[in-house]
């Protein structure tokens, strides 16, 4: 049995669930923000730990069985903020795959049921994001003052990654928001 974990990080509250590779929720849970950016890194440390830790003692299984996870997060908007997240998870003792995104990426796909389109999202922060149908990913990140135009060529049509941010999105949008 493969198992996985997809966490919405916000700037205000994280939700994390854990499910089989048939999208069969098996625990849930919630926590406080997770933007290192607002709440500082040891404090995202120990929430993403304590998060982690509850899933896998509700379900029974331990890190080593997870086959992937999907972390789509506030604040990720750089690769050096996706370094910074996935050293977080490498020290929890996950080593499998990892998908570190900006929170408006897994919202779209679940949204959409694809990798491709686009989405704004105005929150504790604001984004706007789309992806092309040739997998190129643009984001207009709006926070205070900050305003930055970020393109980047990358693919994000593999298999595992549309699952997990499937799970992590539909499964939570259902515990936050009801049906969208």
């Amino acid at each position: 049995m493969s198992y996985y974990i997809g966490l919405d990080g916000g700037g205000s509250k994280t939700e994390a669930a854990l499910s089989d590779q048939n999208l069969q929720v098996l625990s849930r849970v919630k926590g406080g923000p997770t933007n290192y950016h607002s709440v500082g890194i040891d404090h995202v440390r120990n929430e993403i730990e304590s998060l982690l830790s509850e899933l896998l003692s509700k379900a029974s299984i331990h890190i080593n069985d997870i086959e992937g996870i999907c972390f789509g997060g506030a604040g990720i908007d750089s690769q050096t903020d996706k370094r910074v997240i996935e050293q977080l998870f490498k020290d929890y003792g996950y080593t499998k795959e990892l998908k570190v995104y900006n929170d408006a990426l897994p919202a779209m796909v679940a949204i959409l049921g694809e990798p491709k389109g686009g989405i704004l999202i105005s929150g504790t922060g604001s984004i706007a994001q789309g992806v092309s149908k040739m997998g190129n990913l643009s984001a207009l990140v709006v926070g205070g003052m900050l305003l930055m135009m970020l393109v980047v060529d990358i693919t994000l049509v593999e298999m595992p990654c549309q699952l997990l941010c499937n799970l992590m999105m539909v499964e939570l949008k259902n515990l936050s928001y009801g049906s969208i």
